[in-house]
């Protein structure tokens, strides 16, 4: 019979063990008495990788020269006593470091969040102007030097205002508005669509009612408090949109300045001396000038009138009601309120895509799951399971989180996932 190891790899390096001046690198939960706990919790969104290590030090090395650094790299792996296949952590930074006793005991925390990387803690204010979601992604990943794993479709951003946030809170934020799910995973941006996981195949199925022994406790929940039927979201009105657009493409044409024509004085022709001559032009211009001067004044006010108007129907449009969009989809619950959402958008696409997401994002939680069974190295964090054995509460799950931990009884996995919405 095997057993479950830990590999641990400090800073790039796999120490192989041996002796007592370097710490060994892999653990047999069996055989090293070292190893107290190991636990790693993948996490699908909005929360950071975390990994936790208890290690015995009855010999003060660990707290001595062993002593991990804050900041240091740490990569683990997981191999399970039964069946083939390791469970890679991918790259946590250490961000915390215990020591207590007794007995002594020595305990490292690591997050797969980088602590130097700009991502995280640098805050920026900045807008984002006619960008799509994918192109502040890759702008966030190149400044952090990090790769980026983007899968979903583009979505056209007109304007995104960034106050004082890391770049990894407004992808986020923007995330959660587009329903895409975002997280920092081995070193890399991961951002993905949530539908699009949610309509991949199950990796796996579990009969929680099989009494195999395999399934040591498991938990589904339904309810209808903070569960919506519907989604309201306003969206620009489109006639306001064509006439500001027609505007825009086609302003209001100059007024040219008027064009006066002299009238000629009917009479019998008579010669005039040169003086006389002189004077009836000066005359005549004098005229014109007045007259001039009339009509640009009438031309001046007809411009005031106009800007005027312009500003009363300007005003008028910005007033007129935007249109309200009500996302009502074939599956959504009977019964519960509807969802109101506090921001206007530029149409009628975008105003039922952000409805779909955000009634999506507010229903996930409608039917949970919490699973506990023997250590299962496929359960991971953005993945989908069906469950069987649970009646009516069964289905296709999607994991949001799985915690794999590894103590003296052994390697144990646990599951909290969500039942996947049918909408359509």
């Amino acid at each position: 019979m095997g057993s479950t190891k830990i590999k641990l790899i400090y800073q790039g390096v796999a120490i192989a063990a041996g002796d007592d001046d370097s710490p060994p690198w892999m653990y047999d939960i069996d055989t090293d008495g070292d190893l107290l706990s190991f636990e790693y919790i993948d996490n699908s969104d909005g929360q950071a990788d975390d990994l936790q290590i208890s290690l015995i030090d009855s010999k003060g090395l660990w707290r001595g020269d062993w002593l991990p650094e804050k900041g240091a790299k740490l990569q683990a792996s997981l191999f399970p006593a039964f069946g083939d296949g390791e469970l890679l952590c991918g790259d946590m930074w250490i961000d915390e470091v215990e020591a207590g006793g007794p007995p002594s005991v020595v305990t490292m925390k690591a997050t797969s969040l980088p602590i130097e990387k700009e991502i995280r803690g640098t805050k920026r204010t900045r807008a984002w102007e006619s960008v799509t979601f994918e192109q502040i992604c890759e702008k966030a990943a190149t400044a952090a030097g990090m790769d980026l794993y983007y899968n979903g479709d583009a979505v056209e951003i007109e304007r995104a205002d960034q106050q004082e946030e890391s770049d990894l809170t407004l992808i986020r934020r923007l995330g959660e508005d587009f329903g895409f799910v975002v997280k920092v995973h081995d070193s890399k941006l991961v951002v993905y669509d949530q539908e699009i996981l949610e309509d991949a195949e199950p990796v796996t199925v579990v009969d929680v009612g099989a009494g195999d022994g395999l399934v040591t406790h498991w938990n589904v929940r339904s309810k209808t408090r903070d569960v919506y039927r519907a989604a309201r979201v306003m969206y620009r009105n489109p006639i306001r949109k064509l006439v500001a657009e027609a505007l825009k493409a086609h302003p209001s044409k100059e007024l040219k300045e008027p064009e006066f024509v002299a009238l000629k004085k009917r009479g019998k022709h008579r010669r005039l001396t040169n003086a006389q001559k002189k004077a009836r032009e000066q005359a005549r211009e004098e005229r014109h000038q007045k007259a001039f001067n009339r009509k640009h004044d009438a031309y001046l006010d007809s411009l005031i009138r106009q800007s005027r108007e312009e500003e009363r129907r300007e005003k008028k449009e910005v007033e007129v009601d935007d249109v309200e969009f009500l996302y009502s989809p074939t599956g959504s619950p009977v019964v519960g309120s509807v969802l109101e959402i506090e921001k206007r958008v530029k149409d009628e696409f975008e105003a039922k895509r952000v409805a779909e997401r955000k009634l999506r994002n507010a229903n996930r939680d409608e039917v949970t799951l919490s699973l506990d069974l023997a250590g299962d190295i496929s359960m991971r964090a953005g993945l989908n399971i069906v469950i069987v054995g649970a009646g009516k509460l069964s289905g296709k799950f999607h994991i949001d989180q799985a915690r794999h931990s590894v103590r003296g009884a052994g390697y144990v996995t646990s599951v909290g996932a969500h039942r996947v919405l049918k909408y359509r």
